[in-house]
């Protein structure tokens, strides 16, 4: 009698555990089967357009951000399930619950939530998916995040060499150029940065997805240079950025510029406007503002770009003005809501690419495709309705709403498109 008891006590577990093991696997299944059939739909949609309109401008550079990860592809999630970050003022933070973590799928560090879900920057798929995108766009050249092989940020992971390969190879596929956008990390130096750019230099540099651009007043035989954006530069003295950029390579043995092998168009990033002098100290070859508003830093301030194209062009550097749609990180930084910018249905990024274009810049950078965290991106999003652990860092559960653009999830791809073309044909005029 025991023996029976003891036998079906048994059985009953061993039913549930079968049960919720194949539950989770025909889940998992029609979950990859249905985010597989939606990148296949949209890559078909795109198919459909013409080569003509698939045209894209090479001075239009969009900073791209390849740290996502998910349980599929990475093991785990990665920046989807990004923490609440502390505030600068203490009394601030014990608001909110600072340090807890979202929980993918349905709860990401975002307030927008993406077409593709929550998607790994690994998938071959999702990349060249991510290339027809950009190429929808208007766009010509990505600016991908970069570490050092072994660093990476803080809710992320290092990425090998490996990755930055396949992701050229996804870029070549989709007619996208790839620069790098070189990151602040631990022990980061002007020395170390010259070597980071040597060692991308001599890893993809004879990849035909990696950028270079005409040096100006090129003579013949003379290499066309990649070019490197330097994310917050200005933490770096100009006097040891100098020692690196020197175009007096005789007297700065040590400078990039002393072999057309390392030599790069390196630009540094603006923050405000007394730092012009130091830009043009460091023997930067231009500047960027990154930040798409002006309530976080003055560079980005519209009403200073003709200011920092006239100083460029005295200089003979390069002035990249960057637009952006919006702006807003409460869902990762929820004390912050003073720093929102509201995309006002995409009149915020028709302002920001019509002040662009009236500074005649010669590169236009977009921040950005695909920075959701911060609420700056142009890839397509869809609204959505979940419940979450932490709705802006509250500390109960409760429902949050990730809301969706103006009209369709690829308006800001189709409006980004429309506002390239304006700044193509007022190249062509200049």
């Amino acid at each position: 009698m025991y023996r029976k008891i003891f036998r079906k006590t048994y059985l009953v577990p061993a039913i549930l555990i079968v049960f919720v093991f194949f539950y989770f696997v025909h889940y998992r299944f029609l979950t990859d089967v249905k985010l597989k059939k939606k990148l296949a739909e949209q890559k078909e949609q795109l198919d459909e357009v013409s080569e003509e309109i698939l045209d894209v401008d090479e001075n239009i550079h969009a900073f791209y951000y390849a740290w996502y990860g998910n349980e599929e592809f990475d093991e785990g999630y990665y920046h989807w399930n990004h923490r609440f970050l502390p505030s600068w003022d203490a009394d601030s933070s014990k608001l909110y619950a600072i340090g807890e973590r979202h929980t993918p799928p349905h709860d990401i560090g975002a307030n927008f939530y993406p077409s593709l879900g929550t998607y790994s920057s690994s998938d071959p798929m999702v990349q060249k998916l991510h290339m027809y995108l950009l190429k929808k766009a208007k766009i010509g050249v990505i600016a991908v995040s970069w570490y050092p092989n072994d660093k990476s940020d803080d809710e992320g992971v290092p990425k090998e060499a490996q990755f930055f390969r396949e992701l050229l190879d996804s870029a070549q596929y989709g007619g996208i150029k790839v620069c790098f956008h070189i990151e602040p990390y631990e022990g980061r130096t002007a020395q170390s940065v010259a070597e980071d750019m040597k060692y991308i230099i001599k890893t993809f540099g004879d990849h035909d997805a990696f950028y270079r651009r005409k040096r100006p007043n090129a003579k013949l035989g003379e290499w066309d240079l990649p070019m490197f954006y330097i994310y917050d530069s200005y933490r770096i003295p100009a006097s040891e950025w100098k020692k690196v950029l020197s175009h007096d390579h005789r007297n700065n043995p040590t400078s990039i510029r002393s072999s057309p092998e390392t030599d790069a168009f390196v630009i540094g990033l603006l923050l405000q406007t007394k730092d012009l002098k130091e830009i043009a100290d460091s023997e930067f070859d231009g500047f960027y503002t990154y930040f798409a508003s002006g309530k976080v830093s003055q560079g980005a301030t519209q009403q200073n770009w003709k200011t920092y194209a006239n100083f460029a062009k005295s200089n003979n550097l390069i002035f990249i003005p960057s637009v952006g749609p919006g702006y807003v990180d409460t869902n990762i930084r929820p004390w912050n809501s003073g720093m929102t910018v509201d995309r006002r249905g995409g009149n915020t990024y028709r302002e920001s690419w019509q002040a662009a274009i009236k500074c005649r810049p010669e590169i236009v950078s977009i921040t950005s495709f695909n920075e959701w965290h911060e609420g700056t991106q142009i890839e397509p999003a869809v609204s959505k309705m979940a419940t979450v652990k932490h709705p802006l860092g509250s500390f109960t559960e409760g429902k949050f709403n990730y809301p969706s653009y103006a009209s369709e999830p690829g308006y800001y791809l189709s409006l980004t498109r429309q506002l390239a073309n304006d700044f193509s044909k007022s190249a062509v005029q200049v």
